[in-house]
Order: structure tokens, then C-alpha cells, then sequence
């Protein structure tokens, strides 16, 4: 097509509206509701345009353009438009920029310079709504909205959340929240805010702010510096702005893994590195009491517990950069004749068995993809922008989405196909879905079961499943009809649900196998740190030196008291260590038991690279000068290496190892639960919640602790209440937790959330748990009083 805009000639090769062909010719057209990244609305009316042949004005936005055109965008009678809109808009607004937030970055405010007229005609009458802190972190003030509404269509259209939503009429309309409800609920209603800050990003004035960062700089002012960000494996490009070498807020910036889009950890939990609970020096036990040393006595405490003997093991997490794991691999090979290296995730999971031989994908596969099914996890709290990229390929006109998932989450309501089995039966669900793919589905087998996976799928018979499951007859063979019938199916899977042993992504890979051969492609499986898959990669290069439990732990960078699974290797490794060094850049439950506690750089004081879970390198910059008693882990390493009077080089070669992996572990079918179980609590993650977020001043507003998850209809049969306790009691292990009544779990079920960082739950669910890992049966309940006091 072959238009004209302003005299310029134009070639259109695809259809578009007369802005972005504007926009593409070098002509600005002024507006203020467009967005790149939602719908079109044309509220604002200022990017209105005269077309030779038209006798009325018509929306730049919403006007597509057609062959011949001839469109003009600066004329008198547009001016004389786009001032009267402009002085309609300030007529309205308060005028007080100099002490806004949004002062120098406000659209509105650069389109009054260009546009409006000199004197407004029309008496000013701001909106008589206050500002309104609808969360910890968000604040409306709607007497600046324009009522553009771009956070409503992103908090719809790219979020998938129903949150925002305009209300009333006419000039008492204003942007708010259904029913007037605070954003400060429960985080992990799926209804709910997020707490992802893309309203705030998308909004052309300062009507939706950051509470966390209100006046602590402009937004132009200081340093944006771009980096990744260090919570989870996904791998969101964020820019970090500093002014007077303080951390002032995080931003996401456009890559190839978020486009965009952040959540609740990488927009405002970054504020860890400026908490007060950061280490700043060494800290050596001394009766009982955690106090200031210099480095040197440090080190020389550590010295005087390593002999030739010593088996010494270091625990590294994901959370350190490439770089960093590959010299504390080098050093422990080098300074410890019993030395080992290991690596655990939030989780307490041993980070090389992650990968579990399963192949990188990239995040548009998830966009991409014809069938997506996900297996217990809500990515809501796990890896929200997973989740967008997901909803995003549907909204384009994606594939099919089958959720695999008991409790009520956005995903599942949004799926095309929602079975919800509790989580102790997903492993047996995925082995009767792997049988039924074998004896219904040959031809579309790319590889036959071998005879002890087809002793699993045998020990599964899909109808006493889907009866021990509380799923409907058929319901298997409806989904295994649908992966046979898919060209790309996509399994998404984590660790969300209680399950240590890794049976749900085992079996997924068993799955996945059969369709695709041995090269299994059609895994996403979503890593809990941000280095996990770089990491593993490292650890796994490393030739253990010791069996047993270590003498000496150095924990760099985790959390096993706070974050493992009760019970594991890690944490008793952790309890029992004669001298226990973690080396850590905030004092976690882990760093308080410790005899010696290093400081470590956090990750906006260092450079490096991470690997995404997708096996993209990304590149880490230090934004913070980090503090003179702070030195990189390198120098700390050195440092212990003089202390023990041994030497220690570090290879120079970026990722010089290469993983031995061993094959991948296969399932048990002596972990798949039988039908007839016994009343149930079934335990879940909190994936979100680590120790870093747990410091962010007013986060425990939005992450209340751990309460036992009722359906409202169960609550009286079981002699419960909404607001009083429960104790819970399996064997000989008893815990009172509060009662929280919850809609999204399922009738006749009942969860628990294991909080990282509840010393009591964990004492419980080691004691209680059965070896093999699957939910405390036979539970007994007690109601309680409102009043009990937690033990």
C-alpha cells in the first residue's frame, strides 16, 4: 500500500494503524492511552488526524490505513483539538510537578510543553479522590489519572490478572479495584494483585507509584545500569538505578526471556541489598554470641579446624555467578585433600540432580507450542513470568493448555482442560498418562517403554488413578489423546509439591521420551535460582572426594536451615558439622547457627555471568560499589588458602569443565500411592519466599505465614474455625498452625504450606514425614481456640 502522511510518501507492506505507519515514517503523533504492549482503546483523542477526502477527524490509533491515503497529522484545526484535550486533561490535574513523583518522565506533562495553550480556558477542578495506598507497595492517587486506562489492559491483557478495572461513570470515574479491595490480601490468591509493578511502568503520569521507592531519587536521576535478576531461573533482564551508591529501585528492561514484564522479586525484593541485616565484616561465635572479628581471626578459626584429615565440604548455591562457583570448585580441589563441593537449590535440592539430563528450551516455546501441559505448579507464585509468556501465545491465538493441578489457580482456570489431583497423586497420574500414551497411542511412540518402565506404568491402571485421584472416569484418556494429537508438546514442571525424590519430573521425562526418543526436548523445567542450570553444569565436573556427613561445612550462598527439606542431607549436614562457615551476604536463619559467618558481595555489588534455565548466558553488572569489608569471593578463598599456608590458582578459561552426567535416575513404582488413603495433608512449597524477600520492609503484609488450608465446606466437620488453630499430629510429631479457610483448595483436602524459614514446621515434618516423601497420612486434627498459643 502506498500512502502519503504529511506529503511524505510511504510504502506499507502489512496491515497497521495510521500511528505505527506515522511512527515508521519519523511523524509524532501525540497520545496518550497507545501502548506497544496492550489493545487499542482510543481514549485520549489527541493523536486525532485530518484524511484528504474525510470531512471529520478520525483516531490515529484505531484507524487502519488503506492504499492512496493521504493523511495529515498537523494542521490548525488539530492543534486547536489537541489544546482543547490537553486543557479538558489539566483542568483536572493538579499542578503540582515540581514535588511529583513522575516530575521530568510525566507524558502528560511533555505533551502540555509541546501542545497546550498558553492560558487553559476552563477553571480548574482537580479530582476530590485522595491518593490511596492500595498495597505496601502500590499507591493510586487518582486525582492524576487520565484515564488512559493502560494499567487496566496490562494488568488484564499481559498479566492475566483481573485486578484493575475502571469504575463508576462520568466524571466520578476512576480507576480502582473490584469491590474496593485492598491489594494487601493474600499473595497467593491467584485473583489477586501480584505485585508485579507493570501498572506502575505502563502509567503516563504519576497516578500509580511505587510506595518502596516514592522520593528516594527522580527517575532520571543517577544510574540505570543493566543486569539480571538473582531470583529465579528464568532469567528477567532488569535495570538497576543507583544514585549516591544506593540501590533505589529496579526496573525490568526488554529481553528475550520477560519482555518487559517482572514480578513481585525482581521489581521490589531487590531492596535485600539495602537492608540493615546484611553482613558487613566477619562474625566469629564466642560464647554462644555472634560478634565482629577482624578477617584474619576469622580465617585463622577456620584454619584451626582443618587437618589433613578433615573431611571438608563446601554447599554452593545457584545464587552465585559462574565465575564464583568455578573458583570454589578450583579452591576446595586444591586446599582440602577431603574436600567436596555440592550444590544445593532454595529448596534444599541437590542442584546437579535437577537437570536430570533434561535439554534446555527456549521461553517462546512456551508461546509457541500446540498443547502445554503444566504438572503441579502454579506459576503464579513460582515463576509468574513463565506464566505471561504462556498467556501471551493464547491470547495470539496459541496452542492448548492442560493443567495438572488440584488448587485453584489462574493457569487452571484459564486451561483449556483442568484435572486436579492432589499432589501426592500427580507421580501416579503422569505413570497411568505414560500408559495409557503406550497401549492407546503406538503409532505416535517414538521409542518403546523398556520392562521397568513398563512395570511403572503397569503398577498405575489409569481408572484406579483417576479413583484414588478424585478425577473424573476418562478424564486420563481425553489428555493422553490430546498430547498424542499435538505436534509440540510442551511438559512445564518444579519441585513446587513436597516430592524429594523428583518423581514428578522423572516421570515427565519417561513421558516426554516416548514421544520424542532419547533426545528429550519437550521439558521446561523451571529452576528455582537464577543459576541453577550454570551451576549444576560446574558441580558436576567436580570429582567428589568424601562419603558421609563432612566435618567442616562451608556453606556459600545458601540456606539449608532455611530453606531445605526437613530431613535431607543438606540440613543434617548442617546440624551435625563440628564447624559450621557460611559465607553469605545477609544473615540467614543458617548464618545465625554458624561458628563463622564471611561476607559476601550481593549480586548488584559484583559482575559475572548466570545461565538461564533456557542455557542463555547472561551477563551480571555490578550497579553498587560494594563496602571496603566486603571483598569478592575470590579474594575470601585466597585469604583462607594463606590462613591454612597453602597456595591456590584459579583457571582463568571461561567454563574450562565439562559435566560428567550420569544418567538420569529412573522412577519408582514403589512411590506411586495407592488408592484408599487415609485423610492426608499434602505439603507444598512456597516458592516465592526465601530469606531475602522475608528482610524487604512490609513484605510479611503480602506473605502471611504458613496456616493449615481448609475448603470453607470442610470447616465444620472437621471441627475447625475460621481464625482458630489446628493441631496437627502424626506419630510423634505435633505442631499448631492457624486455620486459614480457602476456596481454592479442594473439598475433602487439606495443605500445608511449608514456609523456608518456620523452624517449626520443619521440626514437624521431619519427624513426621514417611521416607519416601509422600504427604503425612492418618493425620489427627484438633481444633482449637482462637487464642491457643503456636508451640
Amino acid at each position: 500500500m502506498d500512502i502519503t502522511i504529511d506529503g511524505r510518501p510511504l510504502t506499507i507492506d502489512r496491515p497497521m494503524s495510521i500511528l505505527e505507519a506515522a511512527r515508521l515514517a519519523g511523524v509524532d503523533i501525540p497520545t496518550l492511552c497507545w501502548h506497544p504492549r496492550v489493545s487499542i482503546l482510543g481514549a485520549c483523542r489527541l493523536c486525532m488526524i485530518e484524511i484528504v477526502g474525510m470531512n471529520r477527524l478520525l483516531a490515529a490509533c484505531t484507524t487502519r490505513v488503506a492504499d492512496k491515503m493521504e493523511i495529515l497529522t498537523d494542521t490548525p484545526a488539530l492543534r486547536k483539538v489537541r489544546q482543547t484535550m490537553l486543557e479538558l486533561l489539566l483542568c483536572q490535574h493538579p499542578m503540582d510537578c515540581p514535588t511529583c513523583v513522575k516530575g521530568g518522565a510525566c507524558e502528560l506533562q511533555a505533551l502540555a510543553y509541546k501542545w497546550s495553550a498558553p492560558v487553559n480556558r476552563f477553571p480548574e477542578n482537580p479530582g476530590a479522590y485522595p491518593p490511596v495506598d492500595v498495597s505496601p507497595f502500590i499507591e493510586r492517587d487518582s486525582r492524576k489519572c487520565v484515564l488512559c486506562r493502560r494499567c487496566v489492559r496490562v494488568c488484564h491483557e499481559v498479566r492475566g490478572v483481573t485486578v484493575l478495572g475502571a469504575m463508576h461513570r462520568g466524571h466520578l470515574k476512576e480507576i480502582g479495584t473490584y469491590f474496593a479491595q485492598p491489594l494487601n490480601r493474600d499473595f497467593r490468591d491467584p485473583y489477586n494483585c501480584e505485585f508485579c509493578g507493570a501498572c506502575i511502568d505502563i502509567c503516563p503520569v504519576g497516578a500509580l507509584n511505587s510506595r518502596q521507592h516514592k522520593f528516594r531519587a527522580r527517575s532520571w536521576e543517577g544510574a540505570l545500569v543493566p543486569t539480571v535478576c538473582p531470583f529465579c531461573s528464568v532469567g528477567c533482564l532488569i535495570s538497576l538505578q543507583v544514585k549516591e551508591n544506593e540501590l533505589v529501585q529496579s526496573r525490568p528492561r526488554g529481553g528475550l526471556n520477560n519482555h518487559d514484564q517482572a514480578c513481585f522479586r525482581g521489581r521490589f525484593a531487590v531492596d535485600f541489598v539495602n537492608s540493615p541485616r546484611r553482613v558487613a565484616g566477619p562474625l566469629l561465635r564466642r560464647d554462644g554470641v555472634l560478634v565482629p572479628v577482624d578477617a584474619a581471626t576469622g580465617v585463622a578459626a577456620l584454619a584451626g579446624q582443618v587437618r589433613p584429615e578433615t573431611a571438608v565440604m563446601a554447599l554452593v548455591s545457584p545464587r552465585l555467578t559462574q565465575e564464583e562457583t568455578a573458583d570454589l570448585v578450583d579452591a576446595m580441589a586444591q586446599l582440602f585433600p577431603r574436600g567436596d563441593v555440592r550444590a544445593v537449590c532454595t529448596m534444599g535440592l541437590n542442584a546437579a540432580d535437577i537437570p536430570l539430563g533434561i535439554g534446555a528450551r527456549p521461553w517462546r516455546d512456551l508461546e509457541e507450542a500446540d498443547l502445554i501441559v503444566t504438572a503441579g505448579l502454579d506459576l503464579t507464585q513460582s515463576a509468574p513470568v513463565a506464566g505471561v509468556r504462556i498467556r501471551t501465545g493464547r491470547a495470539a491465538g496459541g496452542g492448548r493448555l492442560a493443567v495438572l493441578d488440584a488448587r485453584d489457580t489462574l493457569l487452571g482456570s484459564e486451561a483449556d482442560l483442568w484435572l486436579r489431583p492432589a499432589g501426592a497423586h500427580l507421580p501416579a497420574v503422569l505413570a497411568a498418562l505414560g500408559g495409557l500414551l503406550v497401549a492407546e497411542h503406538p503409532e505416535r511412540l517414538a521409542v518403546r517403554p523398556d520392562a521397568a518402565l513398563a512395570a511403572i506404568f503397569a503398577a498405575a491402571p489409569p481408572a484406579a488413578v483417576e479413583a484414588a485421584a478424585g478425577l473424573e472416569p476418562g478424564s486420563l484418556r481425553s489428555l493422553a489423546a490430546q498430547i498424542a494429537a499435538a505436534k509440540t508438546p510442551i511438559f512445564v514442571a518444579n519441585r513446587g509439591w513436597f516430592d524429594p525424590s523428583g518423581q514428578v519430573p522423572r516421570l515427565l521425562v519417561e513421558v516426554d521420551r516416548l514421544l520424542a526418543g532419547t533426545d528429550s526436548k519437550g521439558i521446561v523445567f523451571l529452576r528455582t535460582d537464577c543459576n541453577s542450570r550454570g551451576t549444576a553444569e560446574l558441580v558436576a565436573a567436580a570429582e567428589p572426594e568424601i562419603d558421609g556427613e563432612p566435618e567442616v561445612l562451608i556453606v556459600v550462598a545458601a540456606d539449608p536451615l532455611g530453606t531445605a527439606i526437613p530431613g535431607s542431607s543438606f540440613e543434617s549436614w548442617t546440624r551435625s558439622a563440628k564447624f559450621l562457615v557460611v559465607v553469605e551476604s545477609t544473615l540467614t536463619p543458617t548464618a545465625e547457627a554458624a561458628h563463622l559467618v564471611l561476607p559476601l558481595r550481593a549480586f548488584a555489588e559484583k559482575d559475572g555471568t548466570f545461565v538461564a534455565g533456557n542455557g542463555v548466558v547472561q551477563h551480571l553488572k555490578a550497579a553498587l560499589a560494594s563496602r571496603a569489608t566486603v571483598p569478592p569471593l575470590r579474594a575470601t578463598l585466597t585469604a583462607i588458602a594463606a590462613g591454612l599456608g597453602r597456595d591456590v590458582t584459579f583457571d582463568s578459561t571461561e567454563s574450562p569443565r565439562k559435566p560428567r552426567w550420569s544418567p538420569p535416575e529412573r522412577p519408582s513404582a514403589a512411590l506411586v500411592p495407592r488408592a484408599g488413603t487415609a485423610r492426608c495433608l499434602h505439603l507444598r512449597w512456597s516458592p516465592l519466599v526465601d530469606h531475602r524477600v522475608r528482610i524487604v520492609p512490609e513484605a510479611d503484609r503480602i506473605f502471611p505465614g504458613p496456616a493449615l488450608e481448609v475448603h470453607p465446606g470442610d470447616l465444620a466437620g472437621l471441627g475447625l474455625a475460621e481464625g482458630g488453630q489446628a493441631r496437627i499430629t502424626s506419630g510423634p510429631a505435633e505442631v499448631t498452625v492457624p486455620v486459614r479457610a480457602d476456596w481454592r483448595t479442594p473439598r475433602g483436602q487439606l495443605y500445608l504450606p511449608l514456609d523456608p524459614g518456620d523452624q517449626r514446621l520443619s521440626a514437624f515434618v521431619r519427624a513426621a514425614v514417611r521416607p519416601e516423601g509422600w504427604p503425612l497420612a492418618c493425620i489427627e486434627l484438633t481444633g482449637l481456640a482462637p487464642a491457643a498459643e503456636l508451640r
